[in-house]
């Protein structure tokens, strides 16, 4: 899109992709380095009609039209539009504009200047000349993420960094899909926290929604996350009750399709909708066996996915050899070693364990253990998840003398790298607490639940079911030690 120095008419120009991107600050590049250039620069969210009349007002008051503390909403519409038509060079950025039938009534018929919209559709017909955003190539990603996490320097070669790191960041950009949004949170993150990049990539894996709902450093003016982004879809999902028509109406095919099915599974299985989210994880893994193979990594995501949700339904029969499959995928294609096979194995320990199969589960959550500890270091947070599974495998067990050091070694690890007030700390801190109700020492098994029930109050309000789970046990505890007066209060609704 030229400046107006060079063009000659009327300019409507459509930035179109994906969420996450980075089609809103192409538009906010844009309007920065030619912003000499124009009249005036005018920017409006087209999120919906309502937004859109609303932003149409406050340029009204910009603007300064005679009828700006007009009420009607038609004639605002048609003030702005009139100062759009006697008027020449300006530069009217309609940003979001996802459903391109909102802003008809709102572009205007004018000579002179110019109209920007950012969309997610790849079909803008009439309206406006496409300008298609790709996402980043692998080589252009590896360097990006690299310099963004201050690991390369701008003017510094690939090769000064470490194979390993190359590889690592290698591996990011196919998780996250060269998505430039999300690329710039990962390298924002292992720059604030001084994780490596094999770090980031075992974080994201257990920890995916809430690594893609951190800002990142782009200007304040684009202030969405990944999540939020990929979310509006998803909202979309729950009205349409399909995830096709989101591809045909963003002509997304191949992996791109299979990653927003498998994303929108996730989101519904998190939201207990299993039977619309095990469609989705199938499409995901068809599309994902269909493109890359069936034995491809990428296709270890919805297996897993799949077992998960068969999992929490209590589908053991139908859980077990996706888990194992999907285990067997990363061994074989990324290695023996690698962060996401310990995080195979710990699910499939954790399946275990819950059918008290004590003799399968304890090999994987020692194998957990071991690649984590090697790649990640001794006192990662994510060691602390295969020694609480094995602390509560070996209390189950009657080994208290060896489950009792590893869940002293998992609070350690929790304290330490996460804070005293943590979520995960709770979950060690009331697994330790019913061992030591197991073991008679309830004064013991009192302070530990209370220090979990703070947490989990903080953290998660009084009526969250986990809080109420353990307010339960905690009053329960008391009762049978004759404590009363001290008993945290009851929960009123119960």
């Amino acid at each position: 899109m030229a400046p107006p120095a060079v063009k000659a008419a009327r300019t409507v120009r459509s930035i179109s992709g994906l969420g996450g991107i980075g089609k809103t600050q192409l538009a906010i590049e844009y309007a920065y380095r030619y912003a000499h250039e124009y009249e005036a620069v005018l920017w409006v969210q087209a999120t919906s009609r309502e937004v859109l009349v609303s932003d149409f007002a406050s340029l009204a008051q910009t603007l300064d039209l005679p009828d700006k503390r007009e009420k009607d909403q038609l004639r605002i519409i048609r003030e702005v539009k009139h100062w759009l038509q006697e008027h020449s060079t300006w530069l009217l950025i309609l940003d979001n504009a996802d459903d391109l039938n909102v802003i008809v009534d709102f572009l205007p018929r004018a000579v002179g200047g110019a109209t920007l919209i950012t969309t997610r559709s790849q079909v803008t017909g009439k309206i406006a000349r496409r300008i298609a955003v790709e996402k980043m190539e692998m080589s252009e990603g590896i360097r990006f993420v690299l310099r963004r996490a201050k690991v390369l320097e701008e003017d510094e070669p690939l090769e000064k960094v470490s194979s390993a790191s190359r590889i690592a960041a290698q591996h990011l950009v196919e998780e996250l899909g060269g998505l430039p949004l999300a690329l710039d949170q990962a390298g924002a993150y292992i720059e604030e926290t001084g994780c490596n990049f094999l770090e980031y990539l075992d974080l994201y894996g257990q920890h995916r929604l809430m690594l893609l709902k951190r800002e990142s450093s782009m200007p304040d003016e684009y202030p969405h996350t990944v999540a939020s982004t990929w979310t509006l879809s998803f909202f979309q999902v729950e009205q349409a009750n399909t995830i096709a028509q989101l591809c045909k109406q963003y002509q997304l095919i191949g992996e791109e399709a299979g990653r927003l099915f498998y994303e929108a599974a996730t989101y519904l299985r998190q939201r207990a909708r299993y039977q619309e989210a095990e469609s989705l994880y199938q499409h995901a893994l068809h599309i994902r066996e269909q493109q890359l193979g069936p034995e491809h990594p990428h296709a270890a995501y919805p297996l897993n996915g799949l077992a998960i949700l068969y999992d929490e339904q209590g589908k053991y029969i139908e859980a077990e050899p996706l888990y194992l499959r999907a285990l067997r995928i990363r061994e074989q294609q990324l290695g023996p070693r690698h962060p996401l096979v310990a995080y195979s194995l710990y699910g499939l320990a954790n399946f275990y364990y819950e059918q008290s199969q004590y003799e399968q589960a304890e090999p994987l959550y020692l194998r957990a253990w071991h690649i984590r500890e090697q790649q990640l270091g001794p006192e990662h947070p994510q060691l602390a998840y295969p020694l609480n599974g094995l602390a509560n495998l070996y209390g189950e067990q009657g080994k208290y003398a060896q489950a009792e050091p590893l869940y002293l070694q998992a609070l350690h690890i929790r304290e330490q790298s996460l804070g005293l007030e943590h979520l995960e700390m709770a979950t060690t801190l009331q697994d330790f607490a019913a061992f030591q109700e197991i073991r008679g020492n309830q004064q013991d098994a009192c302070s530990l639940y209370l220090r979990a029930l703070n947490i989990r109050e903080h953290v998660l309000g009084t009526q969250h079911p986990k809080t109420i789970q353990i307010r339960t046990r905690l009053i329960a505890l008391r009762h049978a030690l004759g404590q009363y007066e001290d008993e945290p209060p009851p929960n009123p609704q119960s």
